[in-house]
C-alpha cells in the first residue's frame, strides 16, 4: 500500500457526533433541491433546549469543535455556501449521496480548522489530519434513526 492510499484510508468518513438535540421524527429538507454551487446548503440546525421539551424524543450526541461541512456528491461546502478546496484524495472515496457533517481535527483546533478550510490552495500535509465527521443524510425521508442505520451501512460500503 503506497503513502497515497494510506492516507485516503486514514480520512475515511468517520460517524460524528455533534451535541444536537435530533428529534426522531424525519425533517422535510427534502423539499429543497440540491443546493447549487454557492448555495447555502439545507441543514438542520440546533435549538436551543426549552423546559417543555420531551427529552425522551430526543438522541443527543457529543458537541465536536469543527466546521459544519455538506458533501452534495461532488463538493464540500461550508453552512454559509462557500466552496471548501480539499485535496482531490480527501473526496476521492465520498459516496454521490449527499451528507451532512463536520470537519474535524481534534479538540481546541477550531482556529487551526477555519484557517485551512478557507485557503484558495489546499495544504495537502495539513489536509491528512482533517476527518469528516457524518451525522446525516440530508435528503433520505426517513426518521433520524433510520437515517443513521442508512449512514453506518452507506459509511462501510466506502471502506
Amino acid at each position: 500500500m503506497d503513502e497515497k492510499e494510506k492516507i485516503m484510508l486514514k480520512n475515511k468518513l468517520s460517524f460524528g457526533l455533534s451535541c444536537y438535540l435530533l428529534p426522531l421524527c424525519w425533517a422535510n429538507i427534502s423539499a429543497f433541491p440540491p443546493p447549487a454551487k454557492q448555495a447555502k446548503p439545507p441543514l438542520l440546525l440546533a435549538m436551543s433546549f426549552q423546559p417543555s421539551t420531551q427529552i425522551e424524543r430526543f438522541l443527543v450526541s457529543e458537541k465536536l469543535d469543527g466546521v459544519r461541512a455538506f458533501w452534495d456528491g461532488k463538493s464540500l461546502i461550508t453552512r454559509g455556501g462557500h466552496i471548501i478546496n480539499s485535496p482531490e484524495w480527501f473526496t476521492a472515496n465520498f459516496p454521490s449521496e449527499a451528507l451532512d457533517g463536520e470537519l474535524w481535527i481534534g479538540r481546541g483546533k477550531f482556529e487551526a480548522l477555519s484557517g485551512l478550510i478557507r485557503q484558495k490552495e489546499p495544504d495537502e500535509k495539513r489536509w491528512k489530519k482533517v476527518k469528516f465527521m457524518v451525522f446525516d443524510i440530508p435528503y433520505n425521508l426517513a426518521q433520524f434513526d433510520q437515517r443513521y442505520t442508512s449512514l453506518k451501512r452507506l459509511i462501510k460500503n466506502t471502506e
